[in-house]
C-alpha cells in the first residue's frame, strides 16, 4: 500500500477541507480499497475532531467511494468487475453526450484551454509523472463538460470521474508510463474533431480513449486481487480483514 504524509487540516471551512483531504488520500491510494476506517486514528492524524470527519465520510458514502457495513464498520469501497464495467459504460455515454453538445457550443478560448491541457498531459506522461497526468487529464475532461454548457451533466460527470479516478490511480500506480491507458494522441484527435464541429467523430474517439483505461483497471485491480469477479459474474468482492493503515 502506498504510504504518504497526511496534510493536517486547518480550521477554516473545516468539513470541506476534511472531505478534500480524504478524497486526495483515496485517489492517491494512501487509503486502499477495502481498508477499514479507524475514525479516532484518522481524526488524530488530520488534527480534527471526529465530527467533521464523520460529516466528510457521510458525503463520501453518498458519492460511492466509502461504504458502511453493518456491525463491521466503514471501509474504502471495493468494486467488482461488473461495477467497474457499469461505471465506465455510463461515463463513456455521458462523455459522448458532452462531446456532441460541446461540438455545437465550444468557442476559441475553450479550444485553446483544451490544447493547453493536452500539452500538459503529454509532458506529464513523457516525464513519468502520474499525479500530474491525472490532474491534467481531469482538467481535459472537465473542460469538455464545461463546453457542453449543461450544469447537470457537468455535475454527473464530476461524480463519476471521482469514482473512476481513484480506481485508475490505484490500478496503474506501479505500472510503467507505457501502460497508463489511452494513447497520448487520442486527446489531440478529440480536440481536432471539436475544432471541426464533428461531434460524432469526437464521440467515437472518446470511446477509443476510455476503453484502454477500463481494461487497465480491470487487469490491474480486479484480475490481480479478485479473479472470480474478473469473469464478469458480478459477485461482490469480499472486504479485507479490518486493519489500520500506515499513513
Amino acid at each position: 500500500m502506498a504510504t504518504r504524509e497526511v496534510t493536517r487540516v486547518q480550521h477554516k471551512t473545516l468539513e470541506e477541507r476534511v472531505y478534500e483531504e480524504l478524497v486526495r488520500l483515496i485517489v492517491d491510494a494512501a487509503l486502499e480499497p477495502g481498508t477499514q476506517i479507524d475514525e479516532q486514528d484518522l481524526a488524530a492524524r488530520l488534527g480534527v475532531s471526529r465530527t467533521p470527519l464523520r460529516a466528510a465520510l457521510a458525503r463520501l458514502v453518498q458519492e460511492g467511494l466509502v461504504v458502511t457495513v453493518p456491525y463491521r464498520g466503514t471501509f474504502i469501497r471495493q468494486f467488482t468487475a461488473r461495477e467497474i464495467d457499469e461505471l465506465y459504460e455510463l461515463r463513456t455515454n455521458l462523455e459522448q453526450l458532452a462531446l456532441r453538445w460541446a461540438a455545437q457550443r465550444i468557442d476559441a478560448k475553450q479550444l485553446a484551454a483544451l490544447d493547453e491541457a493536452v500539452a500538459e498531459c503529454e509532458v506529464a506522461r513523457a516525464q513519468g509523472d502520474l499525479a500530474a497526468l491525472n490532474a491534467a487529464d481531469a482538467e481535459f475532461h472537465r473542460l469538455i463538460a464545461r463546453a457542453a454548457d449543461n450544469r447537470l451533466l457537468l455535475d454527473m460527470l464530476d461524480s463519476l470521474r471521482l469514482r473512476v479516478r481513484g480506481l485508475r490511480s490505484i490500478a496503474i500506480a506501479n505500472a510503467p508510463p507505457r501502460d497508463w491507458g489511452a494513447s497520448p494522441s487520442n486527446r489531440r484527435r478529440i480536440v481536432d474533431a471539436l475544432r471541426r464541429r464533428d461531434g460524432e467523430a469526437a464521440a467515437q474517439l472518446i470511446d477509443e480513449h476510455l476503453q484502454p483505461v477500463r481494461q487497465s483497471v480491470l487487469a490491474h485491480l480486479v484480475n490481480a486481487n479478485h479473479p472470480d469477479t474478473a469473469k464478469g459474474n458480478g459477485r461482490s468482492a469480499r472486504y479485507r480483514p479490518p486493519r489500520r493503515y500506515p499513513l
